[in-house]
């Protein structure tokens, strides 16, 4: 920073102006908007202003004397304090400031609901990313930039298909029926938590956040504890990210351009057996089970080997149907386009951007065309309005896989290996009739599954400031989305039963809000004060229709007006919210912080006498190292506690009418049509209510260089929701009810450190994990609730454990097995289950808890490293203690049970006689070994090295010459190796995003190895 007195006589007692000045950036560009604050150190009185369009600022009315402190504040950028300057009568101060970028992650402004702050003041529990940090992986989604960056966040890229859904969880899961995703705004604007996807293919599900394109982001922040998100109310239980978009700074005109492509390919495959192999494997459980129950020829249940073989090829070649549906060296693309600057009165960004991503299973991709404007109008001190403005489209297709029937993944790699694609006539083999299972190839060439999107993204805000110490904000913000699904099937598709079949879904969504707000800003001497109260209003409007046809006269017509058959729904329907907030933010001497909000929100979703609730906050924070009592030590730099404690809830586990009994049309009485009650309501639902207490610390040492941040949390949720079976003599199903409560706590770290700095040599380190414990406290009663054929909630588990049978070995001999079991034709070599009731049966009187899905701890690790021009950077995702429920095994790793192929590593493992083995089964054509079990259940811990990036900077003396100001050329890999001992193909996978369900793999698409070149220009 840069400050010059000037000293001027003759302006007398009247002159207008006794401090001017302007503020630059370190490129002597105009910053517009800085907050400068004047503080007479002697009388406590304060004034204060902003920068206008060109940086300037001044000040006319400051009473005579001093000493004066001077302090600059501007969002990105290290505030900065000049002391020491009196005013004297006649003469003028004349200040030029420039300020620094912000490095000393202390003293960054940040943004928060509904304000800023800098991170020296915060008190409670708020995370940084800069996405600039993480630009060179090309990532599809927005939100996976936030992947191993913050501790707390646990993001899990469930599969790999383009633009799918990942799974983000902010301070452990707090919902049964909810999504326990975390609420996003982007400039103000809450997304909808809709999937933009609108046909069901098994695995994908396209990430809203797929939309947006993530080269328009500036900066991240990640709300984890209460008292930051209660804020935001009863959409906050889970947490809140706000995202900013890029904006133009003062300047010559800047126009940037990017561009990377690359390959893409399967990070691993699976190993099964060849023909041969298959054959002995398969001839040997047929024999083992005939022996055992004493079948023969003839016999009732006898096993002939012929049918399970098929039909057997003169030369049975292996035709690896693994290598049929993958699309080896899937290509990847990305171009982005921005330009920015600013005028006299006016800040502007536009950036138009292209991506396509193709699938590692054929015919899926992912297209996106994105379009941004950002636009900022300050004509005067007192006024500043603009917009925000964001168009995207997608146009993903997908390929059937996961837990769809014709899961290509799962039905290929279950052929027999020397199933053939086609018959001698060129036909395709029919899956069940020629061959064992679906024809994957055939899936693919008769299946064509598209989803498109259109949305828009609307931002526009004013500021009035007035009286000196008031900011009036209003704003209005808006998501529109338009999506189409359509999904053709021939008559050569396994399901469409040779008559062929159309699916065409359009649904249209708005969701909008209008935000008030009113802010106060004082000095009292050492005490800073501010102060907000507001009021928004929001309202989410949805509609569809799906329209389905079949019979189709040849496979040249694909639209439903051709088709013979057709049948069609479609739906309505509209919520709403309004909120009154505020909060009030206490400064004492910059050492003593107290801050509270109160948020008070009514939903339509619940009934009038339930409708409103209040969601309060309070937070403090201690900088001890101010304190005079505090020895100084030069190590030690800054040191602050925090504590906060806080409210929120969540509506997101109940339909729109959940607390009414709900009657749909359509339904035939006597060839009258009528309506029918098709749901009971539960008047007395409310909300989710999430309680959070949070403890934390932070310390910055020798000078900034090595930065450690901690935080402790407990968070306990009541009244969740859940959808409870009801009696059948009622007609229905289930109702929604508010069942329990559930409980997470846990420990954050975070160390940021520069290791080494010299010369033209940089190294830093920034290191985040965190240990949470997840526990459903409560539930109606103490009896599991089972969720599906794997999982299930249980009082004092975490929710969602894997529910199945306990192996405890194997059996060696005959006389180990009770003889109830032998007469079930149990015999050694096959699986000891843990029988719970003794009664030497097993039955579900014996399932157990065999796993959890949640980690025990997670996080990510980065390092960057700078050499002259050279750039390196290293980073890395762990997660250990997480537990996989390999379903997909029961299918190919059956040891004979089914007549599918079979993994070869447990094929070589099995049991062959007495001490061989007590873990792998032996070979047998009982379904006895196939329950569900803990013997599928595997550790999925895992070291990812999820980028390296190497890049460079051309020399300044080569691009002054092509007159470009900035380029850097780099290479990049992701997921380049995986340390696990899972046997699939990705520790991460699951086939669904539901915390009931989570972490069962049914062969989801793994997330690519990719291999990219890249350059970045500015001119």
């Amino acid at each position: 920073m840069l400050a010059v007195l000037y000293g001027h006589s003759g302006y007398g007692q009247s002159a207008p102006e006794q401090v001017v000045g302007v503020v630059q950036d370190g490129n002597g560009d105009a910053l517009i908007g800085v907050s400068v604050l004047a503080k007479n150190e002697s009388t406590g009185h304060t004034n204060g202003t902003t920068t206008d369009a060109e940086g300037m600022f001044s000040f006319n009315r400051l009473p005579l004397g001093g000493p004066y402190t001077f302090t600059f504040r501007y969002i990105g950028f290290e505030p900065h304090v000049l002391t020491g300057y009196t005013i004297k009568e006649g003469e003028k101060v004349s200040l030029m400031v420039k300020l620094k970028t912000a490095e000393s992650k202390l003293n960054e402004v940040v943004v928060i609901g509904y304000g800023q702050n800098t991170r020296r003041n915060i008190t409670t529990a708020i995370s940084s990313v800069d996405p600039t940090d993480v630009a060179d992986r090309n990532v599809p989604s927005a939100n996976q930039l936030l992947q191993g960056q913050v501790a707390g966040v646990n993001l899990t890229v469930s599969n790999g298909t383009p633009g799918g859904a990942s799974r983000v969880n902010i301070r452990g899961v707090s919902s049964i029926n909810g999504d326990n995703e975390p609420l996003y705004v982007v400039d103000g604007i809450p997304l909808s938590k809709a999937r933009a996807s609108y046909n069901y293919t098994g695995e994908f599900i396209q990430d809203p956040l797929s939309l947006i394109n993530p080269s328009d982001i500036e900066s991240i922040e990640v709300l984890k504890d209460a008292a930051s998100a209660a804020i935001y109310g009863s959409r906050a239980a889970n947490g809140v990210i706000l995202i900013t978009t890029k904006q133009g700074r003062k300047g010559e005109p800047k126009i940037s351009v990017s561009q990377v492509s690359g390959i893409q390919m399967m990070p691993k495959k699976l190993n099964l057996l060849n023909p041969q192999e298959y054959i002995s494997l398969q001839q040997e459980a047929v024999d083992n089970y005939n022996r055992d129950m004493n079948l023969s020829p003839g016999k009732s249940g006898y096993i002939d080997i012929g049918k399970v073989l098929g039909n057997v090829p003169a030369d049975p070649y292996d035709v690896n149907w693994q290598d049929l549906i993958i699309n080896e060296g899937a290509a990847t693309h990305q171009t982005d386009f921005s330009f920015s600057g600013s005028s006299n009165t006016v800040k502007y960004y536009t950036s138009v951007g292209y991506q396509n991503l193709e699938g590692l299973l054929k015919n899926s991709a992912l297209e996106r065309y994105s379009l941004r404007t950002n636009l900022d109008f300050t004509p005067n001190k007192v006024l500043n309005f603009g917009l925000r403005f964001g168009g995207n489209y997608t146009n993903s297709s997908s390929a059937p896989n996961g837990d769809q029937g014709t899961a290509l993944f799962q039905r290929s790699l279950e052929q027999r290996p020397y199933d053939r694609i086609y018959k001698d006539d060129g036909t395709f083999n029919i899956g069940g009739k020629d061959i064992l299972r679906h024809n994957g190839v055939q899936v693919l060439e008769n299946d064509q599954i598209e989803d498109k999107n259109y949305q828009a993204l609307i931002n526009l805000y004013g500021n009035v400031n007035f009286l000196k110490y008031f900011t009036w904000h209003t704003a209005y913000n808006a998501e529109l989305r338009f999506g189409r699904g359509f999904r053709h099937q021939t008559r050569l598709h396994p399901y469409a039963s040779g008559k062929g079949l159309t699916i065409d879904i359009r649904n249209n969504r708005l969701s909008q809000n209008i935000d008030n707000t009113l802010t106060f800003f004082k000095n009292w001497g050492d005490l800073n004060t501010e102060a907000m109260v507001g009021y928004t209003y929001y309202q989410d409007a949805y509609d569809f229709n799906h329209a389905q046809g079949t019979e189709f006269p040849s496979d040249d017509f694909r639209h439903i007006t051709s088709a013979t058959v057709t049948t069609a729904i479609g739906d309505a329907n509209k919520y709403a919210m309004e909120s009154y907030l505020g909060r009030v933010q206490l400064d004492y001497k910059g050492r003593y912080f107290l801050s509270s909000s109160l948020r008070y929100d009514g939903s339509s979703k619940f009934h009038k006498d339930n409708r409103y609730a209040y969601f309060p906050s309070v937070s403090a924070g201690w900088v001890f190292t101010s304190e005079n009592f505090f020895p100084t030590a030069e190590w030690l730099e800054f040191g602050k506690l925090r504590a906060s404690w806080g409210k929120t809830g969540n509506q997101d586990g109940i339909g729109i009418y959940s607390y009414m009994p709900l009657a749909s049309g359509g339904y035939n009485y006597g060839a009258e049509t009528g309506l029918s009650v098709t749901s009971l309501g539960n008047l007395d639902l409310k909300w989710e209510t999430t309680r959070q207490t949070n403890y934390g610390l932070d310390l910055s040492f020798l000078n900034g260089r090595l930065a450690l941040t901690y935080d402790y949390f407990i968070k306990k949720t009541d009244d969740l929701l859940y959808n409870v079976p009801t009696l059948a003599t009622s007609g229905f199903t289930h109702r929604t009810t508010n069942i329990g409560s559930m409980e997470n706590k846990g420990h954050e770290f975070t160390l940021t450190s520069v290791n080494m700095e010299k010369d033209r040599f940089r190294w830093s380190t920034s290191l985040n994990m965190a240990s949470i414990r997840n526990k459903v406290t409560s539930l109606i009663g103490d009896e599991p609730i089972q969720v599906g054929g794997w999982n299930a909630i249980i009082p004092g588990q975490p929710l969602g454990v894997f529910y199945g049978y306990k192996q405890l070995g194997l059996y060696q001999t005959l006389e180990e097995i009770p003889e109830a079991l032998q007469k079930q034709g149990v015999r050694p070599g096959d699986m000891i289950f843990e029988d719970l009731d003794g009664n030497n049966l097993i039955n579900s009187a014996d399932l157990s808890v065999i796993g959890s899905a949640q980690p025990d701890l997670y996080g990510g690790l980065t390092n960057n490293v700078e050499i002259g021009n050279f750039d390196i950077s290293l980073f890395a995702t762990f997660s250990l203690g997480n537990e996989i429920a390999a379903a997909w095994r029961s299918g190919l790793d059956h040891m004979g049970g089914r007549d599918y192929n079979q993994v070869r590593d447990t094929y070589e493992d099995r049991w062959t006689g007495p001490g061989t083995s007590n873990d792998v089964p032996r070979a047998s054509k009982s379904a006895y070994n196939l329950k569900n079990s803990s013997y599928f259940v595997e550790d999925a811990s895992y070291l990812r090295i999820k980028n390296l990036t190497i890049g460079y900077k051309l020399p300044s003396s080569m691009l002054k010459k092509l007159a470009i100001q900035q380029a850097r050329v780099y290479l990049s890999g992701t997921n380049l190796l995986t340390f696990t001992g899972y046997s699939g193909y990705d520790p991460e996978a699951s086939s669904s995003l539901d915390a009931r369900s989570f972490g069962i793999d049914n062969l989801v698409t793994p997330q690519p190895r990719a291999f990219m070149a890249g350059i970045n220009v500015s001119f």
